[in-house]
This record gives C-alpha cells, structure tokens and sequence, in this order.
C-alpha cells in the first residue's frame, strides 16, 4: 500500500511539539570526568541530569558553546528556551523534554499551545505547521475528533478499529490533511481493509510493505494492487512475469526505471526484458530491426535532409551512443525510438515540397526519392521496397513523398502515380 498510516496522517499534530526541548544536552562522550563546569558530574548520567534542571540550563548551554558540542543553531535555539522556561513561557510551563512531551501529548486541547511554541522557535516543518493549523482552526469551529479522542492513544486506538476508518477519513478529508485524490485513493483501501480482503490482512503501510516485501506472496499483493487501482492491467502482468525483481535486483518501477535508464545497463534491461517478455511487440521490433529500419530510411533520403537528420540524431541521441547503436553494440530502446521518430518527424512534408518544386508544368516529378512518410520513425518507417510503374520511364521513387496522385499534372505522369499508389 503507498498510503501512510490513517491515524499517523490525522493525529501526526500529537507529535509535533517539542521536536526539540533546547535546554543543551551535550554530547559528552569524549569528556574527560568528572567535569568541574558541571556540577563535578563523574559520568554521562550525572551530567545529563544536571543539565536537565533548569536552573542549570544556562552553564551547560555556555559549556556547549564553549567545547564546539552544539551547532551554533542549536546552540541559539536553546539559549531562547532557556530563557522561555525561566520566564514560565513554554506549554504548560514545562520545564524538561518529559514535562513538555506530557503536557502536548496528553490531550488535544494543548496542541494550539504546543504548536505557537514551536513555531516561535521555527523548529516544525513549515508543511507540517500548515496542516497542524488546519486541525487546530477545524477544533476551534467546532469539529470533534473522531470517537471524541483526547490523546494520542486513545486516537490511534479508536482510528485502528477497521469500523471507525471513514470518520477518521472524515476528519483529514475536512482538516484538508489529504488532497481530494488521497481523500479518495484512502476510502478504496480502506473498504479493503474493513472486509479484511488486503494482502496478508495488513491494516496499514508499514504491514502491508513488511508483508508483501517477501518475493512469496508477490501474486497475491500485485493482485490486490491491480483489484485497487495502483497499477493496471499490463503493469500487473508485467509484474507477475518479473517475478518482483527486475535487471540488477531492482524492485518496484521506480527503482528499475532508474537502473534501467543507466545506459551501462541498457543490453541488461533489453535482455532482460526478451527473457521475461514484458516487452510490447513494437519495443521487440525496435530491438531486432530498428537500426537497419533507421539506416534504410536514412538511406533513401535526399542528401541535404539526410544531413539534417543525421545533425538531429547525433544531437537528440549523443555521438558517442549512435555509434554504438550502429555498431550493435547498444540496443535501440523505446526511449531512443522515441528520439529517432522526432527526428525524423516532418521528412515527408519536406520531401512533398522538394518533390513539387522539381515538377516541370505538364511534365513529371524528377529526383523525389523513397523516404518515409510524415511522422515516421524508427518505430514507423516504412519499407523501401518499390511498385514497378507501366512505363518503365517513370519511377515509383519519383512519388514516394507526395500524399496524394493529384498533386501530379494530369496525364501519363499522373497514371504513373496512381499505379504506383
């Protein structure tokens, strides 16, 4: 499932305060005991509490600063709590990381307060802070969390039972938690999850990714994601065919995209894709007669459009990996099929326009060679092969790039064209 957790998606605001109760806890691992600065502390426990107590915050902060143990921003951000916290100006009036995980965590109705901290001391995520603010404008209009859930347990309690998924739902669809298509994706997993038909009967992320992770219940996870609509029809095929591991061990589109796209890897990728035949016929034709289907059709231009392409190719594909396209030593891909259609895109009308400027009036087409059509490519171009027009005069090549016989003057050479369509 790629959906995070529901409750860990509504009820994330539990957790965001204090990323960081700045009352400086040095690292003293490489201090030499007991430390005179400290309280004659002997060993890492005692300085630790030491430092803990408020009043003492301050010299441990200086003791940081002084020894290079904090970052110079952690070092500010303290110095600013310290001040807080002997001012009686932090949640609740919290004086330690506990206290101050106690009071925000402990119920709902401390968020606001938990949150404006934090913020003063621009230590929440700002994606985070903007979502902590819808659930905090949504509370104060009114809206009660699902079940009437004070703390962070008794949510993720209430939020876990499969009965209570669509109010939770509810909630982040109204606290604009989740984007209308995430809102919508999540109620098909979770009708899923209520008729306990997920894989394995995972109920969140983290147990369906531990569950379909093993390679033996590959069939029964990449059915569900078809049945769920995260893949479709062909990528499930496709999937089941790879047994769930692709070229150099990738996993997951993505992953082998990535490996894949690596050219060192491409004859890896194509053999490997012969193998397992998740290749499309077109992707299999472009592996076998692409590059004797683009060195036909470059063949058979006219020498200043052929030099054209040619500039494209080189420039879309690279010097270095057309030669090694010709020289076989790299197959011809759907991404460089791709690039070879482009550049070969727009010949014919280049050719129609060459061919009508050589057509005397009342007289034939001279010198319009076989080519190919408009929009053809590596993956389109058509063969060279020519009709043997009635009057042995007149070449089947001379209308290889007019689209239609009546472009050409009446007459024999129009006779000519149309034997040869």
């Amino acid at each position: 499932m790629k959906k995070e957790n529901i409750v860990v998606i509504i009820f994330f605001c539990f957790n965001l305060f204090p990323f960081y109760i700045a009352h400086a806890q040095p690292n003293l691992e490489n201090i030499t005991y007991p430390v005179a600065e400290l309280g004659q502390c002997n060993n890492r426990e005692e300085c630790e509490k030491y430092c803990n107590e408020g009043k003492n915050m301050i010299v441990c902060i200086n003791y940081a600063e002084k020894n290079n143990l904090l970052s110079k921003e952690d070092i500010k951000t303290s110095k600013i709590v310290a001040e807080k916290i002997t001012k009686g100006e932090t949640p609740g009036q919290c004086k330690t990381r506990e206290e101050c995980e106690s009071f925000c965590k402990g119920s709902i109705e401390n968020i606001n307060q938990c949150v404006a901290f934090g913020e003063s001391l621009g230590v929440i995520p700002e994606k985070e802070l903007v979502q902590a603010k819808k659930i905090i404008k949504i509370l104060k209009d009114g809206a009660s969390t699902p079940g009437k859930c004070k703390t962070k347990d008794e949510c993720e309690s209430y939020c876990a039972n499969n009965l209570n998924i669509d109010e939770c739902l509810n909630f982040a669809e109204k606290a604009e938690i989740l984007t209308l298509d995430e809102v919508k994706e999540a109620r098909r997993v979770a009708q899923f999850i209520k008729d306990e038909t997920t894989p394995g009967k995972c109920k969140n992320k983290n147990e369906c990714e531990k569950y379909c992770s093993d390679i033996s219940h590959l069939s029964e996870c990449v059915t569900f994601a078809e049945k769920a609509g995260f893949i479709s029809k062909k990528e499930a095929e496709i999937a089941q065919k790879a047994g769930g591991i692709g070229p150099g061990g990738c996993k997951g589109q993505q992953e082998c995209e990535a490996y894949c796209n690596d050219t060192s890897h491409h004859d890896e990728c194509v053999k490997f894709g012969m193998e397992k035949d998740i290749l499309t016929e077109q992707e299999k034709d472009l592996v076998k007669n692409g590059l004797e289907k683009m060195e036909g059709a470059l063949n058979n231009l006219p020498s200043d459009i052929k030099e054209d392409v040619s500039k494209c190719l080189e420039g879309s594909i690279g010097k270095e990996r057309l030669e090694k396209i010709r020289s076989k030593a790299e197959p011809i891909t759907k991404e460089i099929g791709a690039k070879i259609d482009a550049c070969f895109a727009g010949v014919g009308e280049k050719m129609k326009e060459k061919a009508m400027k050589s057509i005397p009036s009342g007289g034939t087409p001279t010198g319009a060679p076989s080519g190919i059509s408009s929009g053809g490519g590596a993956g389109t171009m058509p063969s060279s092969d020519s009709a043997v027009p009635t009057n042995p005069n007149i070449s089947c090549d001379n209308f290889r790039g007019i689209p239609s016989c009546n472009l050409v003057p009446a007459g024999v050479a129009r006779d000519a064209c149309n034997r040869c369509k």
